[in-house]
């Protein structure tokens, strides 16, 4: 069985431990980051299935990481989860190239059915390459 890739994005170290235990349940292998210069990073190191990335972060806005991934990446789902969110917001991520906008505190469950709902569902499946390091 082929095991996807994602890359969590977020400043809090709790949340990116609670997306890894939940994505890892899924048969999901992850990368973190707690900032968009190290997510930048890691894009150009290894490919990801999926992308989950905070809103506001130390070193810029998730909204414009989702602007970076669609002119790099642009095959790479992303979603954006935040404790700051508004429909406002929602609206921007989604016009940016996101597929979900997540609030925080989300159940684990939500983590689930956003990656399974994404334009790339089959991430999780055997459908999917495997992940390659450059």
């Amino acid at each position: 069985m082929t095991i996807a890739r994602a890359l969590i994005v977020d400043d809090e170290p709790d949340i990116r431990e609670l997306l890894a235990i939940t994505l890892a349940r899924m048969d999901i292998e992850c990368r973190t980051a707690a900032s968009l210069e190290e997510a930048k990073n890691l894009l150009t190191n290894a490919e990801y299935q999926v992308c989950l990335t905070d809103m506001r972060l130390p070193d810029g806005n998730g909204i414009d990481f989702v602007s970076y991934i669609q002119k790099h990446q642009p095959q790479l789902p992303v979603a954006v989860i935040t404790a700051h969110g508004n429909m406002e917001s929602a609206i921007q991520a989604l016009k940016a190239g996101a597929f979900d906008f997540v609030n925080k505190p989300a159940r684990s469950g939500g983590f689930a059915e956003t990656c399974g709902d994404g334009p790339q569902a089959d991430f999780r499946g055997t459908c999917c390459q495997p992940p390659v390091d450059r």
